[in-house]
């Protein structure tokens, strides 16, 4: 059985024209904010936009959503936890866009989250779990305790997302599952485990960033029928537009040191505050009248099955789009104690990031389609060479059979020959069937020097003589 992931079920190809799949210099311009991470990131030679998916899938792990609510006009618990799925080929330093928004907004600032790496949906559940004291004791005066939610903040990353897409294949495995329930903010855990085992999780801000090298991605992406890959944002780790470095033109030899990497001090203090902004005191965030409405049309079409034909795979957009332009809000410094409305410039940031992701996340499904099609066609191809190597030795099998055949009889005429026609010609020794390769059979016996003809008759030796450039199968 093939294991290569299946994206039949994605509808046919779509025509459409390449599609921006990095952010625009207007995206970065429309705030200081946002000005300054892309000049840090290019100072450091990483991609922009992929610092920044770090830097919101952080942001939203480190809420805390006791105290953060957010209404989307549907629902006033909307949970902000985010999948940052980054893509790039090799070398193309994902791992730098990770380690510098660690740097940007570093968790010693926000001792109450828990960091780890993604392994499993169990080891997702897990973060946020610990040991309590129950009040009681056993007879030798130790403290019993039990385990229970501890905490309520995440941040979780796996630098490679080839394990993500292995383990999530593996029989059994809970992370597909629990990555779709993370998404919503839906419990956590197994009640019907062992007592070591059981989880419950409720109310938790998770952030998770992947890095994935296109191919690797591509099992995530077949899983549209479950809903997983609708639920992640996309973003590239690669920066075309990237300026090339400016060279420092001296005299040999008198080459000074290089100037420092500029300082990103400054917005890290600045990003820190911002986001704790929203986690120190009850906040509240909401969305400006025209997304609500579009927010509870959408609702609407779904419940009376009257939305128009889509993407499978923009399932969860709205939702997306929401949680990234209330993540913006905070990281940008718009959330202050009380209630906060995003505003229209961050609802439209937020719209061009995922429709950023929306066309690297198309892109990627194209090209699998189309290395599927690729994989498809090499195998079709290789089984028609097959069939057609086999069919080429059958035929030579059987002509060589008849040339032995063509030979005994010409032995068996003696030296006046066989009729090469006639009533009692050489043919008439062969059925209609062989008849059709007697050329053949002839012009082999003849290269082989098995017989001789004058194109009337045709003159053999003894029966069993062979020359001695005859082939094994012959002497047979």
């Amino acid at each position: 059985m093939s294991t290569e992931p299946d994206f039949s079920h994605l509808g046919a190809d779509p025509v459409v024209p390449v599609r921006p799949r990095n952010l625009s210099d207007r995206f970065w311009a429309a705030h200081e904010v946002l000005a300054e991470i892309r000049r840090t990131a290019r100072a450091r030679m990483v991609c922009p936009d992929s610092v920044l998916g770090v830097l919101l899938a952080r942001t939203a792990g480190f809420l805390d959503p006791r105290h953060l609510y957010v209404d989307t006009g549907v629902d006033d618990r909307t949970s902000l936890n985010l999948i940052v799925a980054n893509v790039g080929q090799p070398g193309i330093s994902k791992s730098q866009s990770s380690a510098l928004g660690r740097r940007l907004l570093p968790s010693r600032e926000f001792p109450h989250v828990r960091l780890g790496n993604a392994g499993s949906g169990e080891g997702i559940a897990e973060a946020y779990m610990g040991e309590v004291e129950t009040g009681k004791t056993t007879k030798a005066g130790k403290p019993i305790t039990e385990r229970s939610q501890v905490r309520h903040s995440a941040f979780l990353e796996a630098d490679e997302g080839e394990l993500i897409a292995k383990l999530g294949e593996r029989s059994g495995s809970t992370l597909g599952a629990t990555l779709r329930s993370t998404f919503t903010g839906a419990p956590l855990g197994q009640m019907n485990a062992t007592k070591e085992r059981q989880r419950d999780v409720r109310n938790y801000a998770l952030g998770l960033a992947l890095s994935f090298q296109p191919e690797t991605l591509r099992p995530l992406l077949a899983e549209a029928a479950q809903g997983t890959p609708q639920r992640l944002l996309y973003l590239s780790a690669a920066d075309p537009s990237m300026p090339p470095p400016a060279r420092q033109e001296v005299a040999f030899g008198t080459a000074e040191p290089p100037a420092p990497t500029p300082s990103c001090q400054g917005l890290t203090e600045r990003l820190v505050a911002n986001v704790q902004a929203a986690i120190g005191v009850p906040a509240s965030i909401t969305f400006f009248p025209d997304v609500v409405y579009e927010v509870r049309t959408q609702r609407h079409l779904a419940h009376t099955e009257a939305l128009p034909d889509q993407n499978p795979l923009d399932g969860h957009r709205t939702l997306l789009r929401l949680k990234v332009a209330a993540l913006l809000t905070i990281l940008l410094g718009d959330v202050k104690p009380g209630p906060n409305v995003v505003s229209e410039r961050t609802w439209e940031l937020s719209g061009e990031l995922l429709d950023v992701s929306c066309n690297l996340r198309d892109a990627l499904v194209e090209q699998a389609r189309a290395d599927e099609r690729g994989r498809v066609e090499a195998g079709v191809q290789r089984h028609i060479d097959r069939e057609v190597r086999t069919d080429h030795a059958k035929h030579v099998a059987k002509v060589e059979r008849l040339a032995k055949r063509v030979r005994k009889h010409a032995a068996q005429a003696g030296a006046g020959g066989l009729p090469l026609s006639g009533r009692d010609g050489l043919p008439r020794r062969f059925d209609n069937r062989e008849r059709g390769l007697l050329g053949e059979a002839l012009d082999h016996a003849v290269n082989a020097g098995w017989i001789k003809t004058d194109q009337v008759r045709v003159y053999g030796g003894e029966v069993g003589e062979l020359p001695p450039g005859a082939s094994r199968a012959m002497r047979e």
